[in-house]
């Protein structure tokens, strides 16, 4: 992590937290979109367009996550 401080427990936790709730509502995207037989957006562009929506929602928050959750090359 290229110099940068780790995150505190009760930060990491938060993370963790967040990464899992993302889950749960992809999961639930794709649910909904079975029951209800909606066809005219796959589950795959749905569960794109909330990645999108969380990636503005923690930029626009100015989270410290937002260090932790940048794209790193080398990984």
């Amino acid at each position: 992590m290229h110099g940068m401080a780790p995150l505190s427990p009760h930060a990491a936790a938060g993370l963790l937290l967040f990464i899992l709730l993302g889950l749960l509502l992809a999961n639930l995207a794709e649910t909904v979109l079975h029951r209800y037989h909606i066809f005219s957006i796959p589950g795959s562009g749905a569960i794109m367009c909330l990645g999108i929506a969380t990636g503005f929602l923690v930029i626009w928050t100015n989270s410290a996550w937002e260090v932790e959750l940048e794209f790193d090359e080398h990984m």
